[in-house]
């Protein structure tokens, strides 16, 4: 059974959680900025920096952290300008799979020490269990459906 809550401290609580979001997406952007690539194109590059065999563009718009219903676009853009290539499954010859090109793999890792020094300065106020616990409520709410 779902709990109910206040609306004037839910409508707040939602306020925050947004603005929350803001301001991380504002630093995310501040700290690539000049590189060349946009704050989706980084997290497609940081996403497929993680893989070896590379991915197909529908697993890549999952892991993405915001909906992006022009994924195809966004990958169309990175191939264009040399940073990942589409190459076939070879262990399923229908799937196309996105993999980085070296100039996508060096964007990546000179973009990471960014990422980390946001990602610190985000979570800077809060103990570990806090963090512990702040995953555990933003991945509550993740699973809600839309």
């Amino acid at each position: 059974m779902a709990v109910t809550h206040d609306p004037t401290r839910a409508a707040s609580t939602v306020a925050a959680l947004l603005r929350a979001a803001e301001t991380v997406r504002l630093r995310q952007e501040r700290a690539i900025a000049g590189s060349g690539v946009t704050l989706q194109q980084a997290q497609v590059l940081a996403i497929l920096r993680d893989v070896s065999d590379g991915l197909p563009t529908l697993e890549i718009a999952r892991r993405l952290p915001e909906r992006s219903p022009g994924i195809t676009r966004l990958v169309d853009r990175l191939v264009r300008d040399g940073l990942i290539r589409r190459t076939r499954d070879s262990a399923d010859r229908r799937q196309i799979l996105c993999q980085l090109e070296p100039e996508g793999r060096r964007v990546a890792e000179k973009l990471l020490p960014a990422a980390e020094e946001v990602n610190a300065a985000t979570l800077a106020a809060l103990s570990h269990h806090d963090v512990g616990v702040l995953a555990h409520l933003l991945g509550r709410i993740g699973r809600i459906d839309p």
